[in-house]
């Protein structure tokens, strides 16, 4: 196993990434998403109950989550 020493960056790190959309990604954006500092668009969410799941849990915990269109948030 490789250990890795994840430092704080000297700025802000700002960035667009793309990968195909499927629950399990959709899961682990929400997640990420919820622990960034700002303002983070997450597209390509499947509309199962999986991911509304998660989003209602992330907003349970106090994370504001605004809908943006089919799929985004």
């Amino acid at each position: 196993m490789t250990a890795f020493l994840v430092e704080p960056a000297d700025r802000p790190a700002t960035s667009r990434l793309a990968v195909p959309g499927d629950k399990s990604i959709g899961h682990r954006a929400l997640l990420l998403a919820a622990l960034c500092d700002g303002e983070l668009e997450v597209s390509g969410l499947s509309g199962g109950q999986d991911n509304a799941r998660t989003r209602a849990a992330m907003e349970a915990m106090g994370a504001r989550v605004d809908d943006l269109g089919p799929g985004r948030v």
